[in-house]
């Protein structure tokens, strides 16, 4: 089977994978864990992909970039792991408010140099929040699926 975004098509070669193509995201992403795989992008540039490999397709530009995946973080999220690896802030954002369904709310200034790493095993929101604020000078206040994170 092909999973197909509207920048690149996934071609199935007997495998395991995940693919990232949120529209708000500038990137769209097929990591693999077992088996082949082959992307090819709306320009017909592809790849083909062995385990523990990323592709990596720029939206505007529709280049193709490969690197090296940690296998097991590819499938985290069905086990109720959230993971991040250096990610932004922004980007943290992002997950949490996909993950929990919750509308997050910045007040105040924060970093965009602010770089998160973290594995957070079928953890709940507030905990996450705790670490994301720590040594931060941030604050957070939950109010059902509103969390609003304020900068001291």
């Amino acid at each position: 089977f092909v999973v197909e975004t509207q920048a690149m098509k996934a071609a199935v070669l007997g495998t395991s994978f995940n693919v990232n193509a949120f529209s708000e995201l500038e990137e769209v992403t097929v990591a693999l864990a077992t088996g082949k795989l082959s992307v090819t992008s709306n320009t017909n540039e592809s790849e083909v992909l062995t385990p523990g490999i990323a592709a990596n397709l720029n939206k505007k530009t529709l280049q193709i970039t490969t690197r090296e995946i940690d296998v097991d973080q590819i499938a985290s999220w069905k086990n109720g792991v959230l993971v991040f690896e250096s990610e932004d802030f922004q980007s943290v954002i992002k997950k949490l408010e996909r993950w929990y369904g919750v509308n997050v709310t910045i007040q105040g200034e924060v970093s965009s140099e602010w770089k998160f790493t973290g594995y957070f095993d079928n953890e709940y929101l507030k905990n996450i929040l705790e670490v994301i604020i720590h040594g931060k000078n941030l604050k957070y206040k939950l109010e059902g699926k509103n969390v609003t994170l304020i900068s001291k």
